[in-house]
């Protein structure tokens, strides 16, 4: 166990209504909550093939019981606090360096082809560079990470988050600040249907693992919008 580092698991709690309602609007709430719990659970699985200690910040912030009765209560949760997605992230980094960590990442809860040898790459980067950039094929990041002493406050500010641009402001600001930024491979999350069908279309061309969501896919892709994806 690598004890000095650590990986920091954002998610929304699984309750109807509040999560991937992009996806939800083309496949319906329950298959899309479905989908999600699964991405959650195979997260979890992923990141404890690795060396690092995991902890969860979840929100809404009254959601500590959902999120328990997902991941067991054995796991370190914490509900996110903050005005906005940036503020929250800060935080969170903030209070890993306060607890005596000294090299964090940051990852989201829906990426199907993230793999532990990404998560060890990164935090190995971070005894080189002062951060780590995962970047999404849409244009944001999958990953952000920072060595204690290099967290810079500007990378969470005046950030359009959800956009296409969040990866080039942050790639900015860091550069502006003059840390040195190592980039890992790009990504692609699920959040739409659009992105379901690529994941499917993509599975048998990189090889990647068998998991829950796959399962979940091959089982259930006459009813979702996969058209004529091949597996």
């Amino acid at each position: 166990m690598q004890a000095d580092q650590l990986v920091i698991l954002f998610l929304k709690a699984p309750i109807p209504g509040k999560a991937k309602s992009r996806l939800a609007a083309a496949i319906g709430r329950e298959a899309a909550l479905d989908l999600y719990r699964l991405l959650i659970l195979d997260a979890m699985e992923m990141l404890g093939q690795t060396a690092y200690p995991v902890h969860v910040y979840y929100t809404p912030a009254d959601a500590a019981e959902s999120v328990a009765s997902l991941l067991g209560a054995e796991h370190m949760l914490r509900p996110q606090a903050g005005a906005d997605l940036g503020e929250k992230m800060e935080r969170a980094f903030h209070d890993a360096f306060s607890a005596g960590f000294t090299r964090v990442v940051l990852i989201g809860s829906d990426l199907p082809e993230l793999e532990p040898s990404i998560i060890a790459q990164a935090l190995e980067s971070l005894g080189r560079e002062e951060a780590v950039l995962g970047p999404a094929a849409d244009g944001g990041y999958y990953l952000i990470g920072f060595r204690k002493g290099s967290l810079l406050a500007e990378a969470f500010q005046d950030i359009a988050w959800g956009t296409s641009t969040v990866l080039e402001d942050t790639r900015k600001a860091l550069r502006a600040n003059g840390l040195r930024v190592h980039q890992l491979p790009t990504l692609h999350d699920l959040d739409s249907a659009a992105d379901l069908k690529a994941f499917w279309e993509r599975c048998p061309k990189t090889g990647a693992r068998r998991s829950r969501v796959r399962e979940y896919i091959e089982k259930h892709q006459e009813a979702l919008p996969l058209h004529d994806c091949r597996h």
